[in-house]
């Protein structure tokens, strides 16, 4: 959905996001997000680990970003069986 990394302008070129739609009975349950940085022309999940404070940084500041964007909705973190990137969970405010 959407182009990760050619024709992308501003601060947020190397930033995308990655949209996962649960449908259930023909409708969409929920909306998850998952943030993404675009290296080496490669869109790759922010690192989870303690080590990386950059990714930390860089994605907090990516996610601030998005949330000024998107006014009519709320992102709640959730976290997913052991996963090692973040995951967010869209809802109408």
């Amino acid at each position: 959905m959407g182009n990760f990394v050619f024709d992308q302008e501003g601060e947020f070129r190397d930033r995308c996001i990655l949209i996962n739609f649960e449908i259930k009975s023909k409708r969409i349950n929920r909306i998850l997000v998952y943030p993404l940085q675009i290296k080496n022309a490669v869109p790759q999940f922010f690192s989870n680990s303690l080590s990386s404070v950059e990714d930390s940084i860089q994605k907090a500041f990516f996610i601030k970003h998005l949330k000024s964007l998107s006014k009519g909705v709320i992102f709640e973190e959730v976290k997913q069986n052991n996963s090692s990137f973040s995951t967010y969970l869209i809802q109408r405010k």
